[in-house]
This record gives structure tokens, C-alpha cells and sequence, in this order.
């Protein structure tokens, strides 16, 4: 469940084993400690750089 609205993960895979596994995750409620926990490894770690290399993001933003 995500924390917030706007927030959904988007996991990728090629196998529907994975698709359902990712699906039933959904259901899965974090104790608030693992949660916090998770929350201060976000911060500490940040997010950086881009997902694709430069050719493939001029693709991603048309």
C-alpha cells in the first residue's frame, strides 16, 4: 500500500509468475517500524542520476 497518493511502484517483469507475485504485494501491510526504517534508508540514500542513458530519456520526455 502505498504512503501516499501519488505514489505506486512499478515493478518490471516479463513473466506473469512475477506479475502476480508483484500484484498480491499490494495486500501486504509493513509493521510501522519497517516502515520508518524504510523512510530513513530513502532519505539517506537519495534518488540520483537517470533511469536510461541520455539517448533513451530523449525518448522517455516526447
Amino acid at each position: 500500500m502505498p504512503q501516499r497518493p501519488r505514489i505506486a511502484p512499478l515493478p518490471g517483469t516479463r513473466r506473469i509468475e512475477c506479475v502476480e507475485e508483484n500484484a498480491a504485494s499490494t495486500q501486504l501491510a509493513l509493521p510501522a517500524d519497517e516502515l520508518a526504517d524504510l523512510d530513513e534508508l530513502a532519505v539517506r540514500i537519495g534518488g540520483q542520476g537517470n533511469r536510461y542513458n541520455e539517448m533513451h530519456m530523449g525518448l522517455v520526455r516526447k
